[in-house]
Formats: structure tokens, C-alpha cells, sequence
């Protein structure tokens, strides 16, 4: 494998010289590929927040629209509020249940 390797490797600089040469003619998937591999994929943009500091599902999306927050950003806060607002029911639900629990204890 290394052999070939090292054959097509003096021929690179021609090869990618005729994939330009077809992509400036309009060939599109050599224009693709030439991008895809000189050229990084688009990332998220990392940046502190400067939107809501509690996970309010309304702050959020205003935060949003006034281009405070990332769309990132707001998904990673409305999964936090979603799993608080989760844990908010299952703490309220134990304790009813406890309290259930209790009423039902002291008629036994």
C-alpha cells in the first residue's frame, strides 16, 4: 500500500490542477470535492452566552431572537431546562407519595 501511495503521491499536484481546471468549468462534483477537502466543515460558534442566566424556556427563545444566544446554545439550555423541570416532578412526586404513604400508615 505504501508504494502506491508514494506513486500517486508525485501525481497530486496534476491531479488536483485537472479537478480545478473541471470545476471552473462547472463541473460540480468536482467543485465538491475540491471543497469538502480544502476547505473545514462549518462548526458551531463558540461563544460565552450572553443570554438568560436561569433555564427559562421563554428567556431563552427571546434570546435567541434578539442574537444573544446561539441556536446551540439555546438547544443546550432547553435540554437542561427540560431535564430540570423532570426533576422538579419526580421530587414532587415523591413527596406526595411519602405523604401518601404517611396518611395511609397512621390508619393502619
Amino acid at each position: 500500500m505504501t508504494l502506491l501511495r508514494e506513486k500517486i503521491s508525485k501525481e497530486v499536484p496534476e491531479i488536483l490542477a485537472a479537478l480545478g481546471e473541471r470545476a471552473k468549468q462547472g463541473d460540480a462534483q468536482a467543485a465538491k470535492l475540491l471543497l469538502k477537502r480544502v476547505l473545514p466543515p462549518l462548526r458551531p460558534e463558540h461563544r460565552h452566552p450572553q443570554g438568560p442566566t436561569t433555564i427559562d424556556p421563554q428567556g431563552i427563545l427571546a434570546a435567541v431572537g434578539a442574537g444573544t444566544l446561539t441556536l446551540e446554545q439555546a438547544d443546550a439550555l432547553m435540554g437542561m431546562a427540560a431535564t430540570a423541570a423532570r426533576i422538579s416532578e419526580l421530587v414532587e412526586i415523591e413527596a406526595r407519595l411519602k405523604a401518601l404513604e404517611a396518611l395511609l400508615a397512621g390508619r393502619g
